[in-house]
């Protein structure tokens, strides 16, 4: 599952909406928006922020393992989690 996807599920059980969550971590509205529907990237300090409004785990938002090779280009954590 991506993490817009879990975003999307864990803001939805708290019963949050999208403005309440953008306020929550300090982004505009849009901006949470293009996150959770997976066009735009998200920063990793957003996520902790996010993980921690939610009450989950960081590691809870984080995507499940891909099969892709984990020592090719692009595979260390960098400052961005993308949402593809």
């Amino acid at each position: 599952m991506k993490i817009a996807d879990k975003l999307r599920k864990f803001r939805e059980e708290k019963g949050y909406s999208q403005e309440a969550m953008a306020y929550n971590i300090g982004v505009s509205y849009g901006t949470y928006h293009n996150i959770e529907k997976g066009k735009a990237d998200i920063r990793f300090s957003v996520l902790e922020k996010c993980a921690e409004t939610l009450e989950v785990p960081l590691l809870e938002l984080l995507p499940q393992e891909s099969t892709e090779d984990t020592n090719g280009p692009g595979s260390q954590f960098d400052e961005k989690v993308s949402n593809k």
